[in-house]
């Protein structure tokens, strides 16, 4: 009779140990439920935040973006303004049209290609309209000089008179303002008219000797 009721009581032992784990296992699914509820409540609630944030960028462009030209060498888009750190994402064809926002630099605009939002330099677009106000604005602001330059010689020799390059084809004015005055000059008179050379010196070595065609370079020697 004693082993009977031992024996009945391990059982009830054991079921009951059986139950409260069940009701510890089921309160765990409760809790992960729990969980799953509030996971979809960020969930929507995030969604929200981004049809929000997609609506205002859309009337951010519509407000501010406007629709520039890609120059016909074409251009990269560019995943930064920082010429150190962007990489390239891809190169456009001349031609091809993006929605220009705003200048990141005097160098990159903010641009959007279909759906890509990147960099672009601004020498990359034709220089027209919005794009060449708002360039032009900002040159004065940050670069009086080259913008100065811009105006006289126009994009392609204002920017090469900035960094000091000089190209068959520039007047004599461009070099000055490029490299300042020659160390000598050398005239010759023919028929055609004057053929001029430019001496560059460090010394007595000479640098750069630059020929010209009546007001043009036409040969630049670099020693």
């Amino acid at each position: 009779m004693n082993k009977i009721l031992f024996i009945a009581l391990l059982l009830s032992t054991g079921i009951s140990g059986q139950e409260s784990k069940i009701d510890s296992l089921e309160n765990e699914i409760k809790n992960i439920d729990e969980q799953i509820k509030s996971l979809n409540n960020a969930k929507r609630d995030l969604n929200s935040a981004i049809l929000i944030e997609k609506q205002k960028r859309l009337e951010f462009e519509a407000e501010n973006g406007f629709e520039s030209t890609v120059g016909v060498i074409g251009g990269a888009l560019w995943t930064s303004p920082d010429w150190q750190k962007a990489e390239s994402i891809m190169r456009l064809k001349g031609g091809e049209k993006v929605l220009v926002f705003e200048f990141a630099n005097e160098e990159y605009v903010r641009v959007k290609y279909n759906d890509i939002n990147a960099y672009m330099t601004a020498r990359s677009l034709v220089n027209e309209g919005k794009l060449q106000e708002k360039l032009n604005a900002i040159r004065k602001e940050f670069n009086p000089r080259l913008a100065k330059l811009i105006d006289v010689y126009g994009e392609q020799d204002g920017y090469r008179v900035y960094n000091k390059i000089i190209a068959i084809g520039m007047t004599k004015s461009m070099v000055r303002d490029a490299i300042g005055n020659p160390t000598e000059i050398n005239r010759n008179q023919f028929e055609w008219g004057t053929a001029d050379t430019w001496y560059y010196k460090r010394g007595y070595d000479t640098y750069k000797i630059i020929h010209f065609r009546g007001q043009r370079v036409e040969i630049i020697s670099d020693y």
